[in-house]
């Protein structure tokens, strides 16, 4: 069972599959001062939660982009029932790979900065595609404490070192809005338990230990070195003034 299908059934109930809230999505919304004009690209859009909120409270338009099928399915059912299926759109595919000639007013990446490798990486490639005046907003972990192991320090960047990173590539950080340890801990436990809830409905699923590996290892990961040492945010930036 190749690692998408794995994060398809731990995320299956979720909505928001990232550590944050639909309240803190639309704080961010509110500072990126979207509105019906606004264009919004959102790569690793997951269930497309973001451009849904944003869009039936802002009337935005935009475009989500995931790699797993199942993901257009539910974002495209969700767009549905909220009558937005005309203003956002989906798009399948690796999102390293998707090109557009189109500026849009703020460009997203929400816990998926692997799709271009690093934090770095993914605020230069999305700057490419947003306008001048634009957003840049990205989702990221952090390493909370100085005394975390080497193993994660490697894996895990500082804030001051993301910060580092924004200037570099010829950004400002505008604004952050941080999960709490309570979102931390919802977004997890909803993968564990997406990962119990299909063992008990799939008990002799020839790749059923494959999933137990994976809720084991998830599980050992966050409570061993996550999350006494990590935190999440989501980082608002604009192009630097000079």
């Amino acid at each position: 069972m190749n690692f998408f299908d794995l994060v398809t059934i731990s995320e299956k109930y979720m909505k928001v599959i990232n550590p944050s809230s639909p309240e803190k999505i639309l704080k961010v919304g509110e500072m990126v001062h979207v509105d019906q004009s606004s264009r919004v690209l959102d790569v690793g859009a997951g269930f497309g939660e973001t451009l849904a909120l944003w869009g039936n409270h802002f009337q935005i338009s935009g475009i989500g982009v995931d790699v797993r099928p199942y993901a257009r399915e539910r974002a495209e059912a969700r767009f549905k029932e909220l009558s937005l299926e005309e203003r956002l759109k989906f798009v399948c595919m690796d999102g390293k790979q998707f090109k557009t000639d189109e500026k849009f007013d703020v460009v997203a990446c929400l816990g998926a900065t692997f799709i271009y490798g690093d934090f770095k990486g993914t605020l230069e490639s999305l700057a490419a595609m947003m306008r001048e005046d634009g957003r840049a907003v990205i989702g990221e972990r952090y390493l909370s404490r100085s005394d975390a192991p080497e193993s994660l320090k490697k894996e895990v960047q500082t804030e001051f070192e993301l910060l580092q990173d924004i200037r570099k590539s010829g950004f400002e950080l505008e604004y952050i809005v941080r999960s709490s340890q309570d979102e931390w801990d919802r977004y997890i436990c909803d993968n564990w338990y997406g990962l119990i809830k299909w063992l008990e409905q799939h008990p002799n699923h020839p790749e059923k230990q494959e999933v137990i590996d994976f809720l084991h290892e998830h599980q050992a990961d966050y409570l061993q070195f996550e999350r006494e040492y990590t935190g999440w945010a989501i980082y608002i930036m604009r192009k630097s003034f000079s």
